[in-house]
């Protein structure tokens, strides 16, 4: 029997027989709502569409299905009806509001529903308005194109001659999309030659740290950084 600590600083009893309980899930909201705006600051054309992950709707003089948007006599009125389009749908999880001259977007919790912080996919933006003005203010929703996830855990786990033997998995409450790993020494000296790796499996993070030519050894450590969006 020996001991990790989590860099949160709570102990766990690691055996090699069960590492059930290791980790410790921590809920994080980190960083901003997913949005983007499309400006309509001129009445838009027949025919002209807005494009959200792979989802079409096209201006039409009157609107006789799900993704065509009766565009009205104004930029006002088109882009109310644009909003109430987006918001009805049922393909993409995200809400849209009307703004002065345009539309914003952002993830939601459902479609049309209450906005999410953090963003679970990134969805490419794109349109055929005819005025070159009224373009996207980005070409994707999620602007960094990288997932910013809901849930994450961190934790250090230290090499035992036990757990060396065999490869483990340490359970997730949720399902791990993102994994970064290190190992350092018990004096916390970085060991980049080290094969030891973690690895995401449908459960949680798989450690092996009898792996390749330069395997870890007792006493060294490797920290883990988990991300996700969805519980399991």
């Amino acid at each position: 029997m020996s001991d990790g600590v989590t860099r949160r600083g709570k102990i766990f009893h690691m055996s090699s027989v069960e590492y059930k309980n290791l980790l410790q899930t921590i809920p994080v909201h980190k960083g901003i709502i997913g949005e983007a705006i499309i400006l309509i600051g001129t009445l838009p054309s027949i025919s002209d569409t807005v494009v959200i992950g792979g989802e079409t709707w096209t201006f039409v003089a009157s609107a006789a299905s799900t993704y065509q948007v009766t565009r009205g006599a104004s930029p006002a009125t088109a882009i109310a009806a644009l909003v109430a389009k987006i918001n009805a749908n049922t393909a993409l999880n995200i809400v849209a509001s009307a703004l002065p001259t345009g539309v914003k977007i952002r993830f939601a919790q459902s479609a049309g529903g209450t906005a999410r912080i953090g963003t679970p996919t990134s969805y490419a933006l794109s349109e055929t308005l005819t005025d070159a003005a009224d373009v996207w203010n980005q070409s994707n929703l999620n602007a960094t194109g990288q997932t910013n996830h809901i849930y994450e855990t961190h934790t250090d786990v230290t090499a035992t001659t036990e757990n060396i033997a065999t490869a483990f998995i340490i359970p997730m409450k949720f399902a791990v999309t993102t994994i970064r790993f290190r190992m350092v020494g018990s004096d916390g000296t970085p060991l980049p030659s080290c094969t030891a790796k973690a690895e995401i499996v449908s459960t949680g993070v798989k450690v092996t740290f009898r792996n390749g030519g330069d395997a870890a050894t007792a006493g060294q450590i490797m920290h883990i950084d988990a991300y996700g969006s969805t519980l399991l």
